[in-house]
């Protein structure tokens, strides 16, 4: 016996006619039998079945590009994919103290990349270096289990002892899974607001269309077993991250003990030449140092995480700081390993 579907007299919006076209019989009775036509259409509304997630954000990332890049005919875009580019040279991580870590400002609205094609801003709890680099680490062990199932993904679920053994501590305590917890935790609670409304003639559109995108979107920790599920928003992944991410020198970065020393490498591995020469103060502001410093503190900051990083051979020896000219030499870059971790 065959059950016939049902009609609805009044017309719906054909958006609407489609979703209850393909209900059953019995679902399309239940809605055809409420007299009120707003909550029918509500009824239907809350069954458009919602996009497939990742495809949604490869889409929205790549329709953002396509406006940088049309945008970026009549302006110098640096490095390979702008995006990164902006998060590793305009970044929204502060090499902070131990005593600025306790106290955290919340920063609304900061301004970390503005162009022609639109403006990013960050709000938040003021991030450090040790932040960016959990999240390193955390897309490192993504990509590491996406290359062994060989597909994609935005989701590491495993023992949060492993991340820390990414990071270099080989006997992590509570203190450490805890202080790690925090950084994701943090994360989950800051977001980047892209405003693609553009500059034309002189005149800013901006507020016009923005988009909203938290770094982790969903985030659980089982402290008993010590497991951590951790997903990386894939709208920020597919935005900021896909192609292009600064953690290809996780290895070496989780080696260096300064704070601006982990900075200063962001920048330099964000450069395509291997030679980058600029003001004192332009690189200072680069790297999130205090603005307040004086510039006698500043370049001796500096000098001390150049130096770590000639030690580390990632700068070479001819690096230096004169009067407030900055001259950076990076070592010419190896060929990037497919697996950066996963030697256990």
């Amino acid at each position: 016996m065959t059950t016939k579907h049902v009609k609805i007299d009044d017309a719906l919006p054909l958006h609407l006619q489609e979703v209850f076209n393909k209900l059953s019989a019995v679902e399309q009775a239940e809605i055809a039998n409420v007299n009120d036509s707003e909550l029918r259409e509500l009824m239907l509304g809350v069954r458009i079945p919602g996009p497939e997630l990742p495809v949604a954000a490869k889409k929205q990332a790549s329709e953002y590009l396509e406006l940088v890049v049309k945008a970026s005919e009549n302006e110098q875009l640096r490095l390979f994919s702008p995006f990164p580019t902006e998060l590793t040279r305009c970044s929204p991580f502060f090499p902070l103290s131990t005593q600025e870590m306790s106290n955290r400002p919340f920063l609304n609205d900061l301004v970390i990349a503005d162009h022609s094609w639109g403006q990013v801003k960050f709000t938040g709890q003021k991030l450090s270096v040790y932040d960016e680099e959990m999240l390193m680490i955390l897309l490192a062990a993504i990509n590491e289990i996406n290359h062994k199932r060989g597909e994609e993904g935005y989701t590491y679920v495993g023992s949060m002892s492993h991340l820390l053994k990414i990071k270099g501590v080989n006997a992590a305590g509570q203190n450490h899974r805890e202080e790690a917890y925090a950084a994701y935790k943090r994360m989950a609670g800051s977001t980047f607001e892209i405003d693609t409304s553009p500059i034309r003639s002189g005149k800013s559109t901006r507020g016009r269309k923005s988009a909203v995108n938290n770094i982790i979107s969903n985030l659980e920790y089982d402290r008993k077993a010590g497991l951590i599920t951790a997903t990386v928003n894939p709208y920020f992944y597919e935005m900021y991250c896909a192609g292009e991410v600064t953690w290809i020198d996780i290895e070496i970065r989780t080696k260096l003990k300064s704070p601006i020393s982990k900075a200063l490498h962001r920048f330099v591995t964000s450069h395509q030449k291997d030679h980058w020469s600029g003001p004192l103060m332009l690189l200072a502001g680069a790297l999130n140092l205090d603005p307040d410093l004086q510039k006698i503190k500043v370049r001796e900051r500096l000098k001390k995480g150049i130096a770590e990083l000639v030690s580390s051979g990632v700068l070479q020896l001819n690096s230096s700081i004169v009067s407030d000219n900055v001259s950076l030499y990076r070592t010419p870059k190896k060929p990037a390993k497919r697996l950066l971790i996963g030697k256990q």
